[in-house]
């Protein structure tokens, strides 16, 4: 019995010193990977150092250095989402994770989640740490933009079109009956319909700063001396992109500033004649600031339809411009989940994309065409061909996602026939009154019909810019 009892007792011990080495061996391994994975953070190769990390994470899922380390590699790499995750998952061992996680809340719009984390962050440091001050301004940073986001205006956009930088000037769809954009000497300009005033971004010679300024034209067609906007207006270092609606009071133009949500950030201001001053200049809201550059805002009055130039989603040296509906009254975005707030602020959902809605009822359509053998040569319910957003037309009332969009697009298409029909007869009696010009009748005729054309062309406008807002808003 005591040589059986001996016998087990070695093999026992045999196991415990087998399960020890190997520990001791996958310990230095776990060191000897974390000492290479720490070597290529330190070298800027984030992606190789987050594989080793991913790893050793793996086989650690809860060892909190790994996954700390893992998500400072994706932060690095961009991969917010995934740093964020493993942000959380590491917990607040290490204080320093509670600011980087505070940035990438920041960045994803959860202004209140990052204010907390940097709340965090100097509940760990005295207020001598030489980052104290600056996380102090982080917080009052994320305090504005927590309250822009709640205050985020619902605004229905049409399209966007992305394109190089130095196309700008090719890409703007602005009428010249309302004015052009231009650069003056590399100064980006506005000039009036009747290019007799022009609003332009200049640099002062003396202190450096790029400021708004205005010139007239002179009995002699030049342009007078270049006249300072106040500094109520010119308050920061750089400001630029200015436009100024038909009115001839409300200017719009952008910043570098600090207090927005990023860096460029467009402003509006009124003058006011009778006391010959400007208003003092407001933030536009959330979505047309944003943690991008914000470059320009402007109004086609003639379509009724506003643009907003940014670099939000887009590589660098490339430009998007948003085409949308203005309110005539601000409106509050109100009743959706703090997501889809945080996407429609980033101009992630805005769109209801007409595509994806012509090409569910495109399939919906052929399904129900071919189950019935109906011959598709031409679509039920076809009307002419309207633009809905982009380059998306549809061609059949069938098409619409909103019932009360299809309500206007037939309204639309009635107008635009009568118009269609009114136009050939005025040109028939223009030609007619061009041979016989006596005829006093042919021209009463031709007085009303061009006021008729002009009202009914306005009222057309009208139904189908409703018809498009009522389509992209149908979910």
């Amino acid at each position: 019995m005591h040589f059986v009892y001996n016998f087990y007792y070695a093999a026992m011990m045999r196991k415990i010193f087998l399960i020890l080495y190997i520990l001791l061996l996958t310990t230095a391994n776990a060191a000897t990977v974390v000492q290479r994975a720490d070597a290529l953070f330190q070298e800027g190769a984030y992606a190789e150092a987050g594989e080793l990390y991913l790893s050793l994470h793996k086989s650690s899922p809860k060892n909190a250095l790994y996954t700390y380390r893992l998500a400072r590699c994706e932060q690095e790499l961009g991969d917010n989402e995934n740093a964020i995750r493993h942000f959380e998952a590491a917990g607040d061992k290490y204080n320093l994770r509670n600011l980087y996680l505070g940035d990438l809340y920041y960045v994803a719009y959860r202004f209140t989640e990052a204010k907390q984390m940097y709340k965090s962050y100097l509940d760990g440091i005295g207020e001598g740490n030489e980052r104290y001050s600056e996380v102090i301004e982080q917080i009052k940073r994320a305090e504005r933009a927590e309250k822009m986001l709640a205050r985020t205006e619902d605004i229905t956009f049409i399209d966007s079109v992305s394109f190089p930088a130095n196309e700008l000037l090719n890409r703007i769809p602005l009428p010249k009956e309302q004015g052009t954009f231009s650069f003056t000497n590399g100064n980006f300009t506005y000039t009036n319909e009747r290019a007799d005033r022009r609003i332009i971004a200049v640099r002062e010679k003396d202190s450096g700063r790029i400021v708004i300024a205005k010139q007239e034209k002179l009995l002699d067609k030049s342009w007078s001396a270049l006249d300072t906007l106040p500094d109520i207006i010119n308050q920061y270092n750089t400001q630029g992109y200015p436009f100024l609606l038909p009115d001839g009071v409300t200017l719009y133009y952008s910043a570098l500033s600090n207090q927005g949500l990023g860096e460029w950030d467009i402003y509006v201001t009124r003058y006011n004649p009778s006391s010959d001053t400007w208003l003092t200049p407001q933030l536009l809201s959330i979505p047309f600031n944003s943690l991008a550059n914000d470059y320009l805002y402007f109004i086609d009055e003639i379509s009724e339809t506003g643009y907003l130039l940014t670099d939000r989603q887009a590589e660098r040296g490339v430009l998007t411009l948003y085409s949308f509906i203005p309110n005539e009254e601000k409106q509050i975005l109100r009743d959706s989940s703090e997501q889809y707030v945080r996407d429609y602020a980033q101009l992630k959902t805005v769109v209801r994309t007409a595509e994806v809605i012509s090409t569910e009822k495109e399939q919906n359509t052929a399904k129900k065409d071919e189950a019935q053998n109906i011959d598709q040569s031409k679509p039920q319910n076809a009307i002419p061909k309207i633009l809905i957003s982009g380059d998306t037309y549809y061609n059949s009332l069938d098409m619409f996602c909103s019932d009360e969009a299809k309500v206007y697009a037939q309204e639309y298409v009635n107008i635009s026939a009568d118009i269609e029909q009114k136009a050939a007869q005025l040109l028939s009696l223009r030609q007619s009154y061009s041979i016989n010009k006596n005829d006093r009748q042919d021209a009463q005729t031709i007085l009303t019909l061009e006021k008729e054309l002009r009202q009914q062309t306005k009222l057309a406008k009208e139904k189908l810019l409703i018809c498009r807002k009522l389509e992209v808003n149908c979910k």
